[in-house]
């Protein structure tokens, strides 16, 4: 009797955990799943809460995107924008109307010139992780259904160019491209990984499909995850706090290609890869009779509000230039006839003058990591402006 009293205990415990995290609207669903054109993609349908960076409720549309329900049939009137990118254009961080697409859809319609009902639609088609190369198969594959007008490129130097890169990205789950003789070619070889093929089996898919509709099994998930990664970090995260100079430039000194002549051959033929992907992306985006625009993404180091510690980690690091991969992505795409957005110099005097931080949250450091809802505010603004000027 005892055993079963305990086991009837037991189950209203966990339904009543289930029912008040549900009630709560707590929970940390898996919002990922294997693509067969790009590696992975956001799963349709998913949502939650994301609290790892920052605070932000997520919601995955019927199509994958993170954002609004939309359709894929354009409305008469409608000038469409789908912005391609990586984490920073999926913004798990922060509510939609916080981040960079919700508030350029915000801004366009506000100070659109159409007169005649027109308005402007922003397409998220975002997602962690992307380098060019997934950007682009993203756009040949799932973007040109929705019959865009204009595409924006979000480009994130610190690891974009790294990510174009097998030997850099050391990451067999997703699909690159490699020159040769001269032309793009690609390697999809990700899809007979052993990675990828367990992530796609059937046992993968009913576990995420298990979890997903379990809040408690989800905050459990997470509760595990998260003190794992408090462990190992705990101690220098404090001490980063303390000295955010020697954080930032380990950050810099890691992703120096990017700031930096590329000093291995290695980091000089994925910028090559990378320049030749956006040259073929313009060439995908103008036969589709739309315009590509590219804007740089800034980096904690370029946005970075006091001048001071900017220039310590530039000496300690042996640099220079904290925007030097965003005046080489200008002359390539300018070669290439690509409109480009620089966002670096502008979002640096806005953090400058303001005196606050565009990149990073109270949970995981302000000044590091991904743009805040100031960053994303600020972003938007400049961007929106320039669209609006042509």
């Amino acid at each position: 009797m005892r055993l079963i009293a305990a086991g009837l205990a037991g189950c209203i415990a966990i339904s009543l955990a289930e029912c008040g995290l549900r009630l709560l609207e707590i929970g940390y669903p898996q919002i990922y799943a294997t693509d067969q054109f790009c590696g992975n993609r956001l799963r349709a349908g998913s949502s939650g809460w994301w609290t790892s960076e920052g605070h932000g409720y997520v919601s995955i549309n019927r199509f994958g995107l993170r954002g609004p329900e939309t359709t894929i049939e354009k409305p008469d009137g409608v000038t469409r924008i789908a912005v391609l990118g990586d984490s920073f254009m999926e913004a798990l961080q922060v509510d939609w109307e916080q981040s960079f697409c919700g508030q350029l859809e915000s801004l366009l319609n506000l100070e659109h010139p159409d007169k005649h009902g027109g308005r402007v639609e922003v397409l998220n088609f975002g997602v962690s992780g992307y380098g060019t190369a997934q950007e682009l198969l993203m756009l040949k594959h799932y973007v040109w259904q929705f019959s865009p007008d204009i595409v924006l490129l979000g480009f994130f130097p610190e690891n974009d160019i790294r990510n174009n890169s097998r030997s850099l990205e050391q990451n067999d789950t997703k699909p690159y491209f490699e020159l040769v003789d001269g032309r793009l070619t690609l390697d999809a070889s990700f899809l007979t990984s052993v990675a990828y093929v367990t992530a796609n089996s059937g046992y993968e898919q009913n576990k995420v499909t298990i979890v997903n509709r379990s809040n408690l099994l989800q905050v459990l998930k997470e509760a595990k995850r998260i003190w794992s990664l408090r462990r190992s970090r705990s101690s220098a995260l404090r001490s980063d706090q303390d000295n955010p100079e020697a954080r930032l430039a380990s950050a810099v000194n890691s992703t120096r290609h990017c700031y930096a002549e590329p000093a291995t051959q290695e980091e000089q033929l994925a910028w090559k890869v990378t320049e030749r992907l956006l040259a073929e992306m313009n060439v995908e985006v103008t036969q589709h009779a739309a315009k590509l625009h590219v804007f740089t993404i800034s980096t904690p180091l370029s946005a970075w509000p006091n001048d001071k510690t900017r220039a310590a980690v530039l000496k300690a690091t042996g640099l220079s230039d904290s925007l030097y991969a965003e005046r080489r992505l200008r002359a390539s795409c300018k070669n290439a006839g690509i409109s480009t957005i620089p966002l670096g110099e502008q979002m640096l005097k806005h953090a400058r003058d303001a005196d606050v931080y565009l990149h990073g949250f109270d949970n995981s450091g302000f000044g590091f990591g991904h743009w805040n809802a100031a960053g994303h505010k600020v972003a938007a603004r400049i961007v929106a402006e320039a669209l609006l000027s042509q």
